[in-house]
Parts: C-alpha cells; structure tokens; sequence
C-alpha cells in the first residue's frame, strides 16, 4: 500500500515538475524513480527470500518435534554411555579385587598345605620316636625278664 501511494507521489511531483519548467527537477525525479524501482526489484527479491526462509521456518517447526526427540534421544544414549562406563570401572575395580583376594587366598593355601605337610611330618616323626621309644622299653623288660628267668636273648638283639 505504501509502495503505491510512493509511487503516486513520485508520479505527480514529475508531472507538476514538467509543467512549471521544471526539467532538472523531474530528471532527478526520473532517475530517483528508475532508482527506486531497481530498489523495488531488490526488496522483492528479499521479500522472496524471506518467505523462502519463513517456509523454511515452518518446516524447522514442524521438525522441532522430531528434533527434540533426536536431542532427548542423545541424551539418554550418552546418559547410558555414562553408566555403562561407571558400571565397567565398578566391575574392573571389583575384578581387581577379587583377583588380590584370589591370589591371597591361594597363597594362604600354600602356607597352608606347607604347614601342614610339616605337621604330618612332624606327628610321624613323633609316632615312630614313640614307636622307637616302646620297643626300646620292651626288649629292655624283655631282657630284664630273660634274665630273671636265666634265659638269654636271640642273636641279633642287643643286650
């Protein structure tokens, strides 16, 4: 609407200019008015531009819906990937853990099974000095009731 009363106006000064000998005047009117419809084509040009850009507008809102699910989307995807990550340093220090503690364990078991190796060996060294013992005492009555009896021992036998 402006546009043409701009246009009206511009028209008219030319017009009243020309009648009152005003040559110069309307020249300037002229090229201001060429000028301006170069500035018209421009400003449509941008106007078209404009609605381009304002469908495209219109299709980013209709996308924005879609958008908001991708970014929600990514962010529970990285929320997850922050857990998972969590949870394999949880389960590495856990591992890492249970491995010291196995290591521990089967070395305890080996002190373990040592001692009691040496134990074994110990209570069968002390069974048969035991053993060694009794029959010492023995053949010591033994010799001692052979004697009294007037018997002697058999060769072999100390005495």
């Amino acid at each position: 609407m402006w546009k043409e009363k701009a246009w009206h106006v511009v028209s008219r000064i030319g017009t009243i200019s020309r009648q009152f000998g005003l040559g110069r005047l309307a020249r300037d009117f002229a090229s201001d008015r060429r000028e301006w419809r170069a500035d018209r084509s421009f400003l449509q040009d941008e106007i078209k531009v404009l609605r381009k850009r304002l469908d495209l507008d219109a299709i980013d809102a209709e996308r924005g819906p879609i958008t908001e699910l991708r970014r929600e989307t990514h962010e529970q995807i990285e929320r997850l990937r922050q857990l998972w990550q969590g949870e394999k340093q949880q389960r590495s220090a856990r591992d890492e853990i249970v491995r010291k503690s196995s290591e521990r364990i089967a070395q305890l078991q080996r002190e373990n099974a040592a001692a009691r190796a040496a134990s074994e060996h110990q209570r069968f060294e002390q069974a048969l000095a035991e053993r060694d013992r009794r029959i010492d005492a023995l053949e010591t009555r033994l010799a001692m009731l052979l004697g009294f009896i007037g018997g002697d021992l058999p060769r072999g036998y100390p005495g």
